[in-house]
Formats: C-alpha cells, sequence, structure tokens
C-alpha cells in the first residue's frame, strides 16, 4: 500500500485516475484529461477526521473543449479516522449508493428537489478506499465560519428532521437503513474510544485542581471505568416500545455540513458530509451534537428546549408529508430519551468541546488528535483554556443534578 500519509501527494492520484473518475461518473468514454491540479485541504480543521484533497481538472468531451470541474478526493481508512474502523469504507459508500438517492428522492415528492449531500462521482478501493464528490463549493456551498445562532441552528434542525422521517419511512418499507452499525460506540472497540476516554482523564487531571469540585471529580474518575459500556447502550438500537428510531448521520458536527445562503445572506440550504458513521438508533445521537457542535454557546443555553421543540415539530410534519401512518414520538418521547442518553451529553462536553478553542492559526490541528506527548501536551492546554473552564464548569454541575454522572 503506498505510503498515503507522507506530505506529498499520492502517486496514483493522477491523470489516469480523474480520466477514470469523469469517464464513468459522466458516461462519456471518450473524454480527455487536459491538465489537474490537486492539493491537500488547506485547512485540516474542515475535516479532520479524514484525508481530504482538492482537485481542479481540465477536460474536454464531445460537447466542450475547455470544460473544467472541481472535486473533492477523500481517503477513508481508519489509520487517518481514529473514529473509524474496516467499516467506514462500506458504510458510506452504502449510504451515497443506496440510502441517500431514495431518502432524497422521498423527500422531492413533497416540496422542490431535496439534496441532502454532496453527488458521488466514483468510488475505488485500491490502491486505498477513495470516494470522489462533486465539489459543492462550486454550486455556491461553503463551511460555516463558526457555530451557528439560534435561527441558524432551527434551520439545520429542520433539515436533520427531514433526514431522519425519510429513514425512518425506508425502513418501514423494507429498505433495511436499521442495518447501520457502525456508531462512534459499538460493541467492538477502537482507538477513537481510547482516545476520548483518555481526554476524560486529562479532564479529571484537570478538574482535581479546582475548588469545590471533588464530588464531581470522584464521579468523572468511576464513569471513565464504565465508558465503553456506558457508550455502547446509548447506541443499541431501541427494543419495540422502548424507544423511537432513526438513521442517525452519527457525526453531526458543524465541520461535516457546507451551506448555502441567499442573496440577503440568510441560509438557503445545508448539505451533510461524512457518513461513516452511521447509526440506525435513538435520535439523541444527532441531537446532542446538534447542540454542542453546530449550536452557538449561546444557542444552546438560551435556546435548548425551544430548538428540541423545533426539531420534533419539523420531525412531525416531515413525517406527516411523506405519508407515514405510524404515530410519530411524543415530544415527551423525545425529551425523555435525551435525559436516559445523557451520558452522550458528558461524552461531547468533556471529549469534544474543548477542541472547539484550538486555533488553527497557532496550534497543529492535526497533532492535537494524536496520542503522543505533544498531543497530550496541546490537549492539557485546552482543558485550561478559560472559555472551557467557564463553560464546563456550568454543564459539569447541571449533569450532576441531573444524574448523568452516576
Amino acid at each position: 500500500m503506498p505510503d498515503i500519509f507522507s506530505s506529498e501527494l499520492p502517486v496514483w492520484l493522477n491523470k489516469s485516475f480523474f480520466e477514470k473518475v469523469l469517464r464513468t461518473s459522466s458516461g462519456d468514454k471518450n473524454l480527455t484529461i487536459a491538465d489537474f491540479s490537486v492539493a491537500a485541504s488547506a485547512n485540516t480543521g474542515e475535516q479532520y477526521a479524514s484525508t481530504i484533497f482538492k482537485a481542479t481538472v481540465k477536460y474536454a468531451n464531445k460537447f466542450q473543449s475547455d470544460a473544467v470541474t472541481k472535486l473533492f478526493v477523500k481517503l477513508v481508512v481508519p489509520k487517518v479516522n481514529a473514529f473509524s474502523d474496516e467499516n467506514s469504507f462500506d458504510t458510506e459508500l452504502n449510504m451515497y449508493i443506496n440510502t441517500l438517492p431514495d431518502m432524497q428522492r422521498l423527500l422531492s415528492m413533497t416540496e422542490k428537489k431535496v439534496e441532502l449531500a454532496p453527488r458521488l462521482l466514483y468510488s475505488v478501493k485500491e490502491p486505498v478506499p477513495v470516494l470522489v464528490f462533486e465539489d459543492a463549493t462550486t454550486n455556491g456551498y461553503g463551511l460555516s465560519s463558526g457555530p451557528l445562532n439560534f435561527e441558524g441552528t432551527k434551520f439545520v434542525a429542520t433539515k436533520l428532521a427531514k433526514f431522519h422521517a425519510a429513514s425512518v419511512y425506508l425502513n418501514h418499507d423494507g429498505k433495511g437503513v436499521q442495518y447501520y452499525q457502525n456508531g462512534l460506540f459499538n460493541l467492538k472497540s477502537r482507538d477513537g474510544v481510547n482516545f476520548m476516554k483518555n481526554n476524560m482523564s486529562l479532564f479529571v487531571d484537570e478538574i482535581k485542581t479546582w475548588e469545590g469540585f471533588d464530588m464531581i471529580t470522584e464521579k468523572v474518575t468511576k464513569l471513565i471505568d464504565k465508558f465503553e459500556a456506558s457508550g455502547n447502550q446509548i447506541y443499541q438500537t431501541n427494543a419495540a416500545g422502548e424507544g423511537f428510531n432513526v438513521l442517525n448521520h452519527g457525526d453531526f458536527h458543524i465541520n461535516n455540513m457546507v451551506f448555502k445562503k441567499d442573496s440577503e445572506g440568510k441560509l438557503s440550504d445545508v448539505l451533510f458530509l461524512d457518513f461513516q458513521l452511521s447509526k440506525w438508533g435513538s435520535p439523541t445521537i444527532d441531537l446532542f451534537y446538534l447542540l454542542y457542535l453546530v449550536a452557538s454557546q449561546e444557542a444552546r443555553e438560551n435556546h435548548r428546549d425551544e430548538i428540541i421543540l423545533h426539531y420534533h415539530q419539523a420531525l412531525v410534519k416531515a413525517l406527516k408529508d411523506i405519508g407515514y401512518m405510524t404515530k410519530p414520538p411524543t415530544l415527551l418521547d423525545l425529551n425523555v430519551q435525551l435525559l436516559k442518553n445523557g451520558f452522550m451529553e458528558v461524552v461531547i462536553a468533556i471529549c469534544f468541546l474543548p477542541f472547539l478553542n484550538l486555533d488553527p492559526h497557532t496550534q497543529d490541528v492535526e497533532v492535537a488528535f494524536e496520542n503522543g506527548v505533544e498531543g497530550v501536551n496541546l490537549r492539557k492546554t485546552l482543558y485550561r483554556h478559560p472559555k472551557y473552564k467557564e463553560m464546563i464548569s456550568k454543564l459539569i454541575s447541571d449533569f450532576l443534578y441531573k444524574g448523568h454522572l452516576n
């Protein structure tokens, strides 16, 4: 296998590769490549869970002699992404080829054309697992500059509700989306779980020095011992009568989305990226990500209940619009699930929130996700960051009162 982790571009990312991509996606066997350029994603923080290359390809076909297209080339390899495993490529490929098109067709029957993700153009497993997408930036989409305010969060919640609703209908219709089981936690341990446990240990080391946090320190320390078991329990599919199930995106943070705005600067669409961890289970998995890794701190602290209400209303409406006949979950059902699965809220707040204060201009994003001495020391500085300390001090006390630390 070639060394895809060096600073240089893979040798197989060449003219022949791009010719194969465009000929396959267009169906034009006579298409020829005139020129191309490739670069690693300039901001590794955009997609730190994967290795991404951006390509600009000039080509000629029977209609044009000077056509140009922009592509995203994504390497799906467990060594790149600690939270993935050998099933990640198959999970994401199956989502793009089989499930997302069905979901989009279903939703497009009730409103104008609905797109949930960028268009997949090509996939191959050798020499490494690769997915090639149409670059959504050419259609006016772009990454967010930061967490979203209340209105922006509601906008994303609406799209998420439609995504979830379509999955419920398809599963009921025999499409088998319940077989997606590649979540962040599963019965098979992976490096990502150890990474999160290590982060929780770093957090414990930090709060040991905080006055008045002795009880919380003791409780969080005990959580580490049953970390995997607690996470696996949340990620188990709800049995009949015990909770509502949807197909979760599974890694629903703001860097896994691209946004389009209208002429007035308001959000007009959002597309989801990176379906390696898609999981059939409680919608609270995606909702906790929404609250912490999409919504701003202000939106979460001041509008949390309204965000959940908005999602629930959008879910019920979407299910009704697409003709789902079974009674949807009530708002009370959803809030009970959020409380029951509160350990996931603790995991996100402790293991992921510190990275929001990572400065890609002065700190190495890639190093922050490594388990060496340099990576651990960098993460220690994140746990000591004044903004994180202020935020987590309030959150961890709330978790204590709700019983999430027991």
